[in-house]
């Protein structure tokens, strides 16, 4: 009895699922690749801005000892300085 239905129909759309499969497998991994990509790129950066970072404050901490001034005043978030001796 089997032998009497056709089942072309079954493997044409079997054969179309596979490939549909195949290509999203294609695309998500291509996606991945992306996202894996900019993180990489986004950690770089990430790194340089944070050794921009330090030699900046490096640079402030070299420029407030090399100051003639023994004596600074740095400002409050209250508006009124203090001196503070460094």
């Amino acid at each position: 009895m089997l032998r009497l239905i056709d089942f072309s129909w079954f493997y044409r759309d079997m054969r179309q699922n596979k490939g549909t499969i195949l290509k999203a497998s294609v695309e998500y991994i291509r996606r991945l690749k992306k996202d894996q990509d900019r993180l990489k790129m986004m950690e770089a950066r990430q790194r340089q801005l944070e050794m921009n970072n330090r030699k900046m404050l490096l640079r402030m901490q070299v420029s407030f000892t090399w100051s003639p001034h023994p004596v600074h005043a740095v400002p409050c978030p209250s508006g009124s300085t203090h001196r503070v001796k460094l």
